[in-house]
């Protein structure tokens, strides 16, 4: 047998050998790690922008719904702000719009009522209107007086007889809207004919203590909000108004010196907020905790609508 066929690895072949296949293992193991790091920031950053494209979702959907069956004038706005608060009104639709109760009775007697409600300070008597009364403890609703607004939150509807008993709380204020019929800025007198109550939807957002993004649809009896959580993690948020003129503001003005930005010139809204990660991770951002900025701008189509129809 020759003895070049029972010859083994040389100790230089042995080393080369191990230094490639060391070699090859490096690689493998930083790819590995590469991925699992790539893979992982990933994670973080698809969870912020999951957020973000929720709250998009969410404000888009529900800004369409602003001023639907109620128009803005220069004293009653159907979008406001407020620091980081964002109000939208509109009138719900059940198939069709929520009803107009009118006051009962609907003309004056001979000695006219004193200035507040037919049955209270706080109470209103109206039409019942034809099948099931749509109005219930908990509603916010529209008290017009001949044109003039005011808010009111229902605590109790009782059936008078040949009409409804609407008792509301005692709020001048609601949603920095006037609110009631005997606060401020004047005393309305409700027996007029012209005088009618109508459900409305509020709809409230804004950024808590503990930067969770909120959501209500409706108040509680002490006039905030009742809200659940649309997204936790809103770092910072900061809301503008948008006017028909291009101007920005966070208020509307209310005091005649920039009659450009009342309320019914508001054209849209632009939000800018900044969205962070739950936690840190070590395989993004080097640790730190990744956070990224988000800007929205709005123009609801029916306050758009109501622009171009002056």
């Amino acid at each position: 047998m020759s003895p070049l066929r029972n010859r083994g690895f040389t100790l230089i072949e042995m080393l080369l050998a191990l230094i490639i296949g060391l070699v090859v293992l490096t690689a493998a193991l930083s790819f590995v790690a590469t991925t699992y790091r790539t893979a992982g920031g990933n994670e973080v950053r698809e969870e912020v922008h999951r957020n973000a494209r929720f709250i998009g979702m969410s404000l888009e959907r529900d800004f369409q719904t602003t001023g639907v069956g109620i128009t803005s004038t220069s004293a009653f706005g159907t979008l406001g702000l407020w620091n980081d608060t964002i109000v939208i009104i509109h009138v719900p639709f059940d198939a069709q719009e929520a009803t107009i109760y009118p006051l009962k009775p609907a003309s004056c007697p001979s000695s006219p009522l004193p200035a507040g409600g037919t049955c209270g300070a706080n109470c209103v008597n109206v039409d019942k209107g034809v099948g099931v009364f749509g109005i219930k403890a908990g509603d916010m609703a529209q008290i017009n007086v001949n044109g003039v607004r005011r808010l009111i939150v229902v605590s109790n509807v009782v059936d008078a007889g040949t009409s409804m008993a609407l008792t509301f709380t005692t709020a001048d204020s609601l949603l920095h809207l006037a609110a009631g019929i005997t606060g401020p800025p004047a005393t309305l007198l409700t027996c007029p004919s012209g005088t009618f109550v109508q459900k409305l939807i509020p709809i409230v957002y804004w950024r808590d203590a503990q930067k969770r993004m909120m959501r209500a649809e409706a108040l509680k009896l002490d006039g905030k909000p009742d809200g659940v959580v649309v997204a936790y993690g809103v770092d910072s948020m900061k809301s503008k108004l948008i006017f028909v003129d291009g101007s920005e503001a966070t208020v509307v003005n209310r005091n005649g010196v920039l009659p450009n930005q009342t309320f019914d010139n508001v054209v849209g809204i632009r939000i800018e907020a900044v969205l962070a990660a739950a936690k840190a991770d070590p395989r993004l951002n080097q640790g730190q905790l990744y956070k990224r900025r988000y800007l929205w701008r709005f123009a609801p189509r029916n306050l758009m609508w109501q622009r171009n129809a002056l």
